[in-house]
């Protein structure tokens, strides 16, 4: 009796089991093998130790026999500096799921980046049915380096995504106007004074950039001339003033003033007075001061007094002159402009003949310097509204991976946009790639530096998809908009600046450098420089269990599970079957 007891209890136990197993719902089974990631940065520049990125977003979604999902945004790094505002989310089952936000305003390092976030979240996800995480940044405005690279507006979206069936990424961002490597800041990051470049190469990159830098040369030699002319005058009001204080020396006129201050006579006291009345007849004599001896003693000493002050003054002017003179010597607009200023200044006198040269040095040196700003202030290359798209899909057998984009516009310098519209998948984009290739190497190539061509390219892709070896399906893409590098190099510079006359006009600078007599010119190394923008990758992976099935989350694949329901169902009705004949 107590066999027959036992065996309907088995009998019971089997086919709770069977129901137990049927039950199973599908969220509680998961791939043998699933997982999506994406890197992303919006904008990245790296000037010889130098790295700045911005817009940094990583992401990763893992379905197996554990699940997790985490999103994480950094607003930037500079070197070993982190933007504030960053977030960061993670999430492994349904409870830890959730959004947050990424904070708003400006963020920046000093001279080096700064960003200003228009708003975003960072969100992770994990159910029964999904795995997912996403992050969407917008920002308002962002500067690299002091203005190597600004970008305007800038919104990108990523989600890495995953169910039962296939493992998904999915990306895009959008930049409204980007303008890319000022020449001036190029040549700055490099290490090269923009006083290094030829009035030639002036005009030939602005050519090249499609900037009026035509008169450059013509430029140089106005204000040659202007800063030779100014010299002249300077030398001039010297000469004048130093003939007419021929006749006497500093230690004399001092002499004379203290004697003639000395004399203080009562007003009855006729011997002293007649005493000082003789010796100012002697000094008005032998000195020539050219005052005439009045009548009575006290005006006769003011007027002595007052001519003696005044070729005090005028010899203090003539110190003031001689500097100035000095300081003009070196040639440049700026130390010839204040030279003239400041003898316009000490000796009023002389204004008329020096305020129209002061104003002509003034304009020939602003004509050059508005021109080689106008040079250096220009972009290498700018665009606006830059749209890219990736997408990498792992499932079984079918995964694709595709990339897209397309450009309002793009240019070099100020010359007209190439192919407006530009779309990746166009089959004009190729030539005109091609063609702002060139005109980028050309630019490098007119500043006359002796630079190698730069390591360029525009909307860089790559994808890859198929089947490993192991079983596991994969899907991969990335993309780069754009892509710059300069190689460090050493190169010979001016060891005399062709324009630097300017040094010290709105800023300009020549750097020291060694040098010595008979040397041409001197070695500069410069750093590497390497700019990209819009640089992102995602790669998702997708195992299914055999013949394709799910695994339930004990590591048995569903035909398993059926297999064993099968066998407990089979075994209960014969126990049955042995227990009704009992």
């Amino acid at each position: 009796m107590e066999g027959v007891l036992l065996l309907k209890k088995f009998s019971a136990i089997a086919i709770l089991a069977l129901v137990v197993l049927a039950a199973v719902p599908a969220g509680a089974a998961t791939s043998s093998g699933a997982t999506a990631t994406a890197q992303n940065t919006i904008a990245s520049v790296i000037a010889g130790s130098t790295a700045v990125n911005i817009g940094v977003d990583s992401l990763s979604s893992v379905w197996q026999t554990t699940r997790s999902a985490t999103s994480e945004v950094t607003i930037g790094t500079v070197g070993g500096a982190t933007l504030p505002g960053g977030s960061k989310r993670a999430a492994t089952n349904k409870t830890s799921s959730g959004k947050d936000s990424i904070g708003t305003g400006t963020k920046s390092v000093g001279g080096l980046a700064s960003v200003t976030v228009a708003g975003g979240t960072v969100a992770a996800s994990v159910t029964p049915a999904e795995v997912l995480s996403e992050v969407e940044l917008r920002l308002a405005s962002a500067d690299l380096l002091s203005g190597l690279a600004t970008l305007g507006t800038a919104a990108t979206t990523t989600a890495s995504d995953i169910t039962s069936s296939r493992a998904k990424v999915d990306r895009t961002v959008t930049i409204g106007q980007a303008g890319l490597l000022s020449i001036g800041d190029l040549l700055t990051r490099l290490g090269i004074s923009p006083l290094s470049l030829a009035c030639a190469a002036v005009e030939e990159a602005g050519a090249t950039l499609g900037v009026d830098t035509s008169d450059a040369c013509s430029q140089l030699a106005a204000a040659t001339a202007a800063i030779g002319n100014g010299q002249v005058s300077l030398d001039n009001v010297v000469d004048s003033l130093t003939s007419v204080l021929a006749s006497f020396s500093l230690s004399q006129v001092q002499s004379d003033f203290n004697t003639v201050d000395a004399l203080v006579c009562g007003a009855l006291d006729v011997v002293c007075q007649n005493d000082a009345h003789q010796t100012i007849v002697d000094i008005n004599s032998d000195g020539g001061y050219g005052a005439t001896l009045p009548a009575d003693f006290d005006g006769a000493k003011a007027a002595m007094l007052a001519r003696l002050q005044e070729i005090l003054d005028d010899y203090g002017d003539i110190s003031l002159t001689s500097d100035a003179v000095t300081d003009a010597a070196s040639g440049t607009c700026a130390d010839a402009s204040d030279a003239l200023g400041a003898v316009i200044a000490g000796v009023p006198s002389e204004a008329g003949s020096l305020q129209p040269v002061l104003d002509t040095l003034d304009v020939a040196c602003g004509a050059l310097a508005s021109t080689l700003d106008d040079l250096l202030n220009t972009p290498l290359l700018s665009l606006t509204t830059l749209k890219v798209s990736l997408q990498a899909i792992a499932t079984a057998v079918s995964p694709t991976a595709t990339v897209g984009g397309t450009l309002a516009s793009l240019k070099v310098g100020a010359l007209a946009p190439v192919g407006v519209p530009l779309s990746l998948s166009s089959s004009d984009f190729e030539a005109a790639a091609t063609t702002v290739k060139a005109a980028v190497s050309d630019v490098i190539d007119a500043l006359a530096l002796g630079l190698t061509a730069p390591e360029f390219d525009l909307m860089k892709t790559a994808t890859s998809k198929g089947k490993q070896s192991d079983g596991t399906w994969y899907a991969k893409a990335s993309l780069t908009a754009v892509h710059f590098k300069l190689p460090s190099q050493t190169i010979d510079v001016p060891s005399v600046d062709p324009l630097g006359i300017l040094a010290g006009t709105g800023g300009l600078a020549a750097p020291a450098r060694a040098s010595f007599p008979g040397r041409a010119s001197a070695p500069v190394t410069t750093p590497a420089v390497q700019l990209d923008v819009a640089k992102f990758a995602g790669a998702a992976t997708f195992k299914p269990g055999v013949k394709g099935n799910r695994l339930a989350i004990t590591g048995l694949d569903d035909s398993s599970v059926f297999l064993l329901a099968f066998t407990l169902f089979a075994g209960a009705i014969l126990v049955r079957r042995f227990l009704q004949r009992a």
